[in-house]
């Protein structure tokens, strides 16, 4: 699965909905009692990219879940204390402010995420072309320079 902080695509999994959409089955969620649900998977700031694996588009940790019984919020701040998502994840999307600095701070990492995305294809595009360029001078460069 491609990068999602890479991709730029975190924005639309800013909302609680959109990341439960990803679980359309969940190895857990049969299971009478089970913390690690893809309700609180989602609420964690997780999406589902595999049978039994998950990512955070906010800090892109890739967690694979095989307890029922494991915490997805407790879980996602052992493995990630630095995620920009972690302030602002047990404060129901409904209570979110938009002067909240916690939420400011996700927002302004998304919109990075999605710059870097921008300037990483720009990047691409630029390699190719000087590629192109450089193949066509070569012919002509003084051969100590070849």
């Amino acid at each position: 699965m491609a990068n999602i902080v890479d991709t730029g695509d975190a924005f639309k999994y800013l909302l609680f909905d959109a990341r439960r959409a990803t679980f359309k089955t969940w190895i857990f969620d049969k299971k009478a009692g089970a913390n690690c649900s893809s309700d609180n998977l989602a609420k964690a700031g997780f999406i589902k990219t595999d049978k039994d694996a998950t990512c955070c588009v906010f800090c892109d940790k890739e967690l694979v879940w095989d307890d029922p019984a494991d915490d997805p919020l407790k879980e996602h701040e052992d493995h990630s204390a630095g995620c920009p998502f972690l302030p602002i994840m047990r404060i129901p999307e409904q209570e979110w402010k938009a002067d909240d600095e916690a939420l400011a701070e996700v927002l302004a990492t998304l919109a990075a995420m999605a710059h870097i995305k921008t300037l990483r294809t720009y990047q691409g595009e630029c390699d190719i072309a000087y590629k192109k360029a450089e193949s066509k001078l070569i012919p002509y460069l003084p051969s100590e320079s070849k």
